[in-house]
């Protein structure tokens, strides 16, 4: 190696060290050293790589061979002492801090203290041996920690006033999540200028949970060792528990600047970044972490959580496949599994993955509900699950979880059918979402007078809708951060009276605190379309196309059906006009269907194809988040192609911003529902662009929507009652152009004169069905 070549291999060595990139910057420096055996710089830097590394006798050797080769640097000396104290020699070390290079460096003050301080414990019986301190750190660092528990605790029986043993069993009990209370505070109060001493007690505060006591010890390891990257994570995981996100992320970002190949810093950040609704960033950091660790488990599943919400089921399955690798018997990873197969359209394949989940952890209501959701969706009618049978037993695993009876007794004084009203909304979707945007328009049209109204937010990501939302209540409540206890007292310190679910088994439920009744009267709202299957719930509200005479027995909860629909859309806040029918200009017909793909089953492929081998000249547009996946868009094109439909006749688009989602109705003639699970928000969206849907007729709630709404929207004549039917309707509605661009000009203002967009109306009765309810409740006390 040629002295040009050597000098700019130690300086990338150099750099990668500065930058924390310890393994790569030590391998160079070995390159170094094998061309020119005797380096000093190189043997300094291996040495100090290796301290950093906790191979403080290895260390050791490589620095006093350094400091052999320049005597005359002090800050190797200054190194080597720190290695010789690790070592358990503070004689030595104090020796070499007092050769002259090193004593006049000011950073030679604290460690010629530390050394005498040492040498005096040492002398006097207080500090083990360098063999037996060896032996337990070569335990302690090779992660064998039961047995350096063993080690330490004979160390500390035979010298009680040793920091280092006490340290080490605080450590290694901390690293077996084991109690170390009693030993961490000895550590520390033994080592009060010892950064890892005050490191493993901050650690066992946060063991209890006693978080501001974390972060003040946290803060003083860090003052004590500013580049101590393990400190700035926890004292980040301790800012996040305290409510601090901005502090805790900076935090975060503390750690991997002091160490860039910190996967468990990285993963820390994606967290906080995907909670502020950043994916895309948080995205960045997973990746980064799995650079670092091609299989660490928690990078993988965070990756799949943030992979899904992008679009990118795919990608996310292969994530939740590569993390049960590693960890077959996790229930989490096999619930998020099934909600990848979900979203990629293979329900069988999600309830399976989501029974799994169940095998391993039998109380696991998240994935027991995702279940349900998917089984009454997308599997209704198949028969292969018993929808009732299930739900119940959702609601009877629940009800078992109750610490406690619901206070009737106390409720009774309340039975006042004329009472002024509290009513509580519960939903994790206060924010540009579906359920906002069937929500807004009939808050401010809701007679207040004796009834107020409470939010109970289950979702700290806030936005512009939640800021319109939050004037529409008379008390707003953040309970995402509390448990069920915490927000079973919140609902019942605020006396309500009717508590409204808006979730149903939908991300960000909260039926767990329905389950403990903490209001008199319960209902489920908006947000579902099936039982969410406890008993507690008093009521859903419907109307009476999706809670027809004769189907009550598929809901644990009591009907309620509203005069008109059960929905009232609230027009989007944008100038977009749904311009001319594109079949005019076209000469044929254009399909769309903005559907989450997850609806789009076999049956419903099988459907469209016939419809487009009936129309050869039609075309189909299908827009939804999952096309963002190359694999899912390959996918869909094959499935259609198994029915001779030719690639050129799909048009597929990814997701886009709401406005742009709006504006891609102008280039769609009719709309297809899918089945047995339409559309709700998409077919509302579709009239107010001015596009008629085309619905199936179901057999259960949810595959009743689409009759509902346009029944409502006076479009009784779109509705289909079988799926020869279906083809009929759709090629005869698509043979008349004129008819239809009459209809797309009129289709706005007729929706927005239905009782769909009448506010006022709906909120009356919404209002009226309140009361209704507790009238009841009343009667029956």
């Amino acid at each position: 190696m040629f002295k040009l070549n050597l000098e700019a291999a130690f300086a990338q060595a150099l750099a990668l060290q500065r930058a924390g990139h310890l393994n790569e910057a030590s391998r160079i420096y070995r390159e170094v050293l094998a061309a020119q055996p005797g380096h000093p710089a190189a043997l300094h830097n291996l040495g100090a790589v290796a301290l950093q590394g906790g191979e403080a006798e290895q260390a050791r050797r490589l620095l006093e061979a350094a400091a052999a080769a320049l005597p005359e640097r002090g800050e190797y000396r200054l190194t080597l002492a720190e290695a010789l104290l690790q070592c358990g020699e503070p004689q030595a070390a104090g020796d070499t801090l007092q050769a002259a290079p090193a004593r006049a460096l000011p950073a030679a003050v604290a460690l010629r203290a530390r050394a005498a301080a040492a040498a005096e414990n040492a002398a006097l019986g207080r500090e083990p041996p360098a063999e037996s301190a060896q032996a337990l750190l070569a335990a302690y660092n090779a992660g064998r920690y039961d047995e350096a528990e063993v080690i330490a605790r004979q160390l500390v029986a035979a010298f009680p006033a040793s920091g280092f043993a006490w340290k080490v069993l605080a450590a290694a009990r901390l690293s077996q999540g084991r109690e170390a209370t009693a030993v961490a505070e000895r550590a520390a109060a033994l080592l009060p200028e010892d950064a890892e001493a005050h490191f493993a007690l901050a650690r066992e505060r946060q063991r209890e949970g006693r978080w501001p006591a974390a972060e003040s010890g946290l803060r003083r390891a860090i003052a004590l060792r500013p580049a101590f990257a393990e400190a700035h994570l926890n004292l980040g995981i301790a800012l996040k528990a305290l409510g601090r996100a901005d502090e805790a992320l900076a935090s975060f970002r503390a750690a991997i600047a002091v160490q860039p190949d910190f996967a468990d810093g990285h993963i820390n950040e994606g967290v906080m970044l995907y909670e502020a609704a950043q994916p895309a960033a948080a995205l960045a950091c997973f990746r980064a972490a799995l650079a670092l660790r091609p299989d660490y488990f928690e990078a993988l599943t965070n990756l799949g959580r943030t992979l899904l919400d992008l679009g990118l089921c795919g990608e996310a399955e292969s994530c939740y496949r590569r993390a049960l690798a590693q960890r077959p018997d996790e229930p989490r990873a096999h619930c998020d599994l099934g909600n990848a197969l979900y979203l990629a359209g293979n329900p069988v394949a999600a309830v399976q993955a989501y029974r799994r989940a169940l095998s391993l952890k039998p109380d696991f209501h998240e994935a027991h509900g995702n279940l349900l959701m998917i089984a009454n969706g997308y599997l209704a009618e198949d028969g292969a699950i018993d929808l009732a049978a299930e739900s119940r037993a959702y609601g009877e695993r629940l009800a078992r979880l109750v610490p406690r009876p619901p206070a009737e007794a106390a409720w009774r004084g309340r039975a006042d059918p004329e009472k002024p009203l509290r009513v509580g909304l519960v939903s994790a979707d206060f924010r540009a979402h579906p359920v906002s945007f069937f929500l807004e328009s009939v808050l401010a049209a809701l007679p207040r007078e004796g009834i107020a109204l409470y939010a109970y937010s289950n979702n700290v990501v806030e936005d512009e809708a939640t800021a319109r939302l939050k004037g529409r209540f008379d008390h707003w409540r953040t309970i995402a951060a509390l448990d069920d206890d915490g927000a079973e007292a919140a609902v019942r310190g605020d006396g309500i009276d009717l508590l409204v679910d808006l979730s149903g088994h939908t991300s960000g439920h909260r039926l767990p605190l329905f389950a403990r009744k903490p209001a008199p009267l319960q209902a489920a709202w908006l947000g579902y379309f099936a039982s969410t299957g406890l008993a507690a719930m008093d009521y859903v509200l419907g109307d009476r196309r999706v809670l027809p005479e004769g189907e009550e027995g598929h809901f644990v909860e009591r009907p309620w059906r509203l005069p008109d629909s059960y929905l009232c859309f609230t027009p989007p806040p944008f100038d977009l006009a749904p311009g001319p029918l594109p079949a005019l200009e076209r000469g044929s017909i254009t399909f769309g269907s903005f559907n989450n793909l997850a609806k789009v089953n076999d049956r419903v492929v099988a459907l469209w194809a016939r419809l487009l081998q009936a129309l050869p000249a039609a075309r189909l547009v299908l827009k939804t988040p999952q096309l963002n996946d190359a694999t899912l868009r390959a996918g869909l094109r094959a499935r259609f192609a198994g029915h001779g439909i030719a690639a050129e006749r799909l048009i597929l688009l990814e997701r886009s911003p709401r406005a742009e989602l709006l504006a891609a109705y102008r280039s769609v003639d009719i709309a297809l529902d899918p089945f047995p699970y339409p559309g709700g928000t998409t077919s509302l969206e579709a009239l107010w662009m001015g596009v008629p849907v085309l619905t199936l007729r179901g057999r259960r709630f949810v595959g009743h929507v689409g009759e509902s709404i346009l029944h409502t929207a006076g479009l009784a004549d779109w509705v289909a009652q079988d799926e020869d039917d279906y083809l009929r309707r759709a090629a005869a509605f698509a043979a008349d152009l004129p008819a239809l661009a009459a209809l797309r000009a009129q289709l706005r203002p007729q929706l927005l004169a239905s009782p769909l967009c009448d506010a006022p109306r709906f909120a009356r009765h919404l209002a009226e069905a309140w009361r209704g309810m507790w009238r009841e409740w009343c009667a029956r006390q």
